[in-house]
């Protein structure tokens, strides 16, 4: 009889109830939203960028975006944590 562990860690394998690994379903979210960090970030970092997307009324006041992107980029790094366990956990 398994325990519970080894039952995880075979799920966590892509042996178990599904039989598909977890990590490649986990990537998608920290990706995109670090992604998204990133580039309200450079629209700050490159005043062209920023003013040409300002003119169409796309973009919000700078300091929103900063605030946003900080939030953003926290949101990212929470989200990797799975990721990184369901990869070491494959690994």
């Amino acid at each position: 009889m398994t325990s519970t562990i080894d039952s995880a860690a075979q799920v966590g394998m892509g042996q178990g109830i599904s039989s598909h690994p977890l990590h490649p379903a986990t990537v998608h979210l920290p990706i995109g939203l670090l992604s998204l960090s990133f580039f309200l970030d450079s629209t700050q970092v490159i005043p062209q960028l920023s003013n040409g997307l300002n003119a169409f009324k796309l973009l919000p006041p700078a300091a929103t975006l900063n605030a946003v992107s900080h939030y953003v980029g926290g949101a990212g790094l929470l989200f990797a944590v799975p990721t990184v366990l369901t990869g070491m956990s494959e690994l």
